[in-house]
């Protein structure tokens, strides 16, 4: 049996899907749900009675619940903390109090950047707590950078533009199909540790929006330097565009061996997406 927290989310629902053809799968909900494909089991990760109820008769636990950075304007830095730290602590507690064989924990990239934001900090800090207790269950930590596939730029698309910005760096993100071959082959991996995962190598980011336009028609939307500049002082925005608007490339190598992770070409991808 897997229990998947977050398993209704942009990544955690593609996962449970996958997940079905070959096991029995249990998803973590606050509400009351009903499926003729799998279980819902009601539970809150900040809640450790019933994580201990959520992980009984459980073998393997996918841990994708979270406050994302994209969902996470507005919210107090003591809630990332509470769900994003506590929450992951409650998790690994309820697993070895259970005896689940394995835990595969989703952080992110955003937990190894020097200038990260408040999200950034509370996978970090999560990830000190699965340290802590690495010696009493197996846990392998998963690192996605950027997740994007056709349903994250579905209006992009249905409108034909993409944007050029005032500045240029190095995009490193990843196509969310191999995320999740590696997500399923996590469960036979033998070697716990903390995993990047990101696309082949970084491109820059106005070399896709020239590809799309020379390759396809698509149309450039300018966004110019000092648009980008103001929203360094919009609190919303500030976080995210300090830390996404820089240089990134990210070492998957152990991704690769371990976890058997074939990274996704990033133009060639962005091409399909906007190219169907």
């Amino acid at each position: 049996m897997i229990l998947v927290t977050g398993g209704t989310g942009y990544i955690g629902s593609d996962l449970v899907d996958r997940l079905r053809d070959k096991y029995n799968v249990k998803v973590l909900t606050r509400k009351s749900k009903k499926s003729k494909d799998f279980e819902f089991v009601k539970g809150n990760i900040t809640d450790y009675k019933s994580m201990l109820n959520a992980t009984k008769d459980v073998d393997y636990i996918y841990h994708l619940a979270g406050i994302t950075e994209r969902k996470g304007f507005g919210v107090s830095k003591e809630k990332f903390f509470e769900v994003n730290v506590d929450g992951t602590e409650n998790v690994l507690r309820a697993g070895i109090e259970n005896s689940v064989k394995k835990i595969i924990f989703v952080s992110s990239v955003g937990a190894i950047y020097e200038d990260m934001t408040i999200y950034g900090l509370s996978k970090r800090m999560a990830e000190e707590v699965v340290k802590r207790y690495s010696n009493k269950i197996n846990v392998i930590t998963i690192r996605p950078s950027f997740v994007y596939d056709e349903e994250r730029f579905r209006s992009l698309k249905k409108y034909r533009i993409f944007p050029k910005l005032g500045i240029d760096f190095k995009f490193h993100p990843t196509f969310k199909e191999p995320l999740i071959r590696a997500f399923l082959n996590s469960i036979k991996c033998k070697r716990n540790g903390f995993y990047n995962i990101a696309d082949r190598k970084p491109v820059k980011i106005n070399d896709i929006s020239n590809v799309l336009k020379n390759d396809l028609g698509i149309n450039q939307i300018y966004i110019p330097k000092i648009l980008i500049g103001i929203g360094k002082f919009i609190p919303q925005l500030s976080g995210f565009i300090r830390t996404t608007f820089k240089d990134r490339e990210f070492n998957i190598k152990d991704s690769e061996e371990y976890l058997k992770y074939k990274p996704e070409d990033t133009i060639e991808a962005f091409k399909r997406i906007f190219g169907d």
